[in-house]
Order: C-alpha cells, then structure tokens, then sequence
C-alpha cells in the first residue's frame, strides 16, 4: 500500500483539464444556478479524498492493492482544491475579473463555508479512524 506519485500528478493533471473545461464549456460553467450553487471545487477535491481514504480502508481490510487508485483520486482532489484557489481571477467574455476562492465575497459564503467545514470535518474524523483501525 504505497503511495504513486505519478498517478497522484495524473489524477491532479485530470482535475485541470476539468476545471478548465469547466470555465471555457458555458453551458456547464454555470451548473450551479441550480441545486449545489454552494457547492464549490474544494468539497468536490475534499470529497474525492473521503473516496481515497475509503479505499486506503478498503485495501488495508481485504488486502487489495488499490494505491493506484486512491493515489489518483488525492491527486484529482488536491487539484480541485488548487482549482478552487486559483479563482482569484475569473476569465469571462475575454476579460478577467476578480473571482470568489473558496466562495469568499460570494452571496453564498456562509453557506459554502459551513459545507465546507462538514466536509472537512469527516475528512479528518474518517481519517483518525483509518489510521487507528
């Protein structure tokens, strides 16, 4: 149960191209209108690291090598993370305006932030629970 760095810089590679799709497509780019308009690029990256601590307990139960697997998916959600974070500037219509990282000056911060902190809180708790078992 090693950790991969090449499939780390993959999965983290996979969630730039995603992202930038993401801002360039403007049919996807503002998916959030909808039902998870507080649901930002860093609980995507914290939740796909939830996933990648679920298989580091997987393997270790039933002895599967998965470190492929899980490398990819702390990579990808450590991308999203930075995706987050590099919104201080916004491409829109061929100018670049200040951004909302991590939903900061957003009309939706208190409320991204409190799902953020959920999110983060199992994190760390699934975390502890893993390193202890």
């Amino acid at each position: 149960m090693e950790f991969d760095l090449i499939f780390f810089v993959l999965g983290a590679f996979a969630s730039f191209l995603l992202d930038t799709y993401w801002w360039v497509k403007p049919s996807f780019s503002k998916y959030e209108k909808g039902a998870l308009v507080n649901h930002e690029h860093y609980h995507f990256g914290l939740e796909l690291i939830i996933v990648a601590v679920a298989l580091i307990l997987v393997s270790k139960t039933y002895a599967l090598e998965l470190s492929i697997v899980w490398s990819a998916l702390v990579g990808a959600g450590f991308g999203f993370i930075i995706a987050e974070w590099r919104q201080i500037v916004e491409p829109h219509k061929g100018s670049v305006n200040l951004g909302h990282p991590f939903a900061y000056g957003s009309e939706h911060f208190k409320e991204s932030t409190q799902i953020g902190v959920v999110i983060f809180g199992i994190l760390v708790g699934f975390l502890v629970f893993v390193m202890v078992v």
